[in-house]
């Protein structure tokens, strides 16, 4: 995925919030040094702003594969 197209989209804050949010992420994740180790579960009902939510945990997902060499956390996504 192209990180730069997604973040043609976003506003300079937007994009600032979305490094911050993956710094406290990272900081919080019990493996630092295997991030593939780690999962992160995520619910979703359906709506747009579950949806909106989805889109935004996977840029953060590729926000810490960057940052972490190619290694990111799992993301679970749960439904109703």
């Amino acid at each position: 995925m192209n990180i730069s197209k997604i973040e043609s989209y976003l506003t300079s804050a937007e994009i600032k919030s979305a490094h911050r949010c993956a710094t406290r992420l990272i900081l919080s994740l019990p493996n630092k040094v295997k991030m593939n180790n780690n999962r992160v579960l995520l619910g979703y009902g359906g709506g747009k702003d579950s949806s909106y939510t989805v889109a935004w945990v996977i840029y953060i997902q590729h926000i810490v594969s960057r940052r972490m060499n190619g290694q990111t956390f799992q993301l679970r996504i749960v439904t109703n």
